[in-house]
């Protein structure tokens, strides 16, 4: 007897604009059997399907794919406040990048009892304000065809946002800017620990941003990440034996 192997179709988290999906998270807000656990119907599985399908009807998505799409922000949420409270703890707070997940405030509601509805204080320094001054070099319009890269008009003649604020990637091999001199090693009252939780906590938040983007534009973005620390690597060897890498 032959048995058949089940396959399941994997379910895609969809790509929505920031605009979009704060819209999508008020949407949420008012089902709160899909968010709420103290509301009689949360474990009513029919009547969370009734909802999921509203939205879906409403939003012109597929229900699967918005129930992904909460998990995402709801996963989203949980490493963020991890985040947070993990650099408020053992880290200086003027001392690590953190970036402010632009959709904490709206997603306040969903928190658990007992949890703060804002995170403590965070130091945004380096955190780019203005997409446009990004030091990331944009690719070719023929290979990156991303919607969330395409801004597009909406009904309203807005233009769409990134789902994240963007960051400046700096060269390793760049000179400290005067506003802030390096701290010679013997006097630096923090320990090498310190130094590996602040790359730490920075490369969590770059890997919190880069969460809800397609499988493509991820790969694509981490090819420039990847392309701009070697090229400060290969700088920085020049520098330090006065010969080109590449010879």
């Amino acid at each position: 007897m032959t048995t058949t192997k089940k396959i399941r179709t994997k379910v895609r988290c969809v790509e929505m604009s920031m605009q979009e999906t704060l819209h999508f998270i008020s949407e949420v807000k008012l089902h709160k059997c899909l968010w709420d656990s103290t509301h009689a119907d949360y474990k009513n599985k029919l009547a969370r399907d009734k909802a999921w399908e509203a939205l879906a009807i409403s939003l012109g998505h597929n229900a699967d794919d918005l129930v992904a799409k909460w998990s995402s922000l709801r996963s989203s949420l949980r490493q963020y406040r991890c985040a947070v409270r993990r650099r408020a703890k053992d880290g200086d707070p003027d001392a690590l990048q953190v970036v402010k997940w632009p959709y904490y405030s709206a997603l306040s509601f969903a928190n658990g009892s007992g949890e703060d509805a804002e995170p403590p204080a965070i130091s945004r320094r380096k955190v780019l304000v203005q997409p446009g001054h990004s030091s990331i070099k944009p690719v070719s319009t023929s290979a990156w065809n991303s919607p969330e890269h395409h801004p597009v008009q909406n009904h309203a003649g807005t233009t769409n946002e990134p789902e994240f604020i963007a960051i400046k990637v700096e060269a390793l091999s760049n000179p400290p800017s005067p506003e802030q001199p390096t701290v010679p090693e013997e006097t630096h009252g923090c320990s090498a620990r310190s130094g590996k939780d602040e790359d730490d906590v920075y490369g969590h938040s770059i890997a919190l941003q880069m969460k809800q983007f397609s499988p493509r534009t991820k790969r694509k973005l981490q090819i420039q990440i990847q392309e701009l620390i070697s090229s400060a690597q290969k700088q920085a060897f020049e520098k330090e034996f006065g010969i080109a890498y590449d010879t």
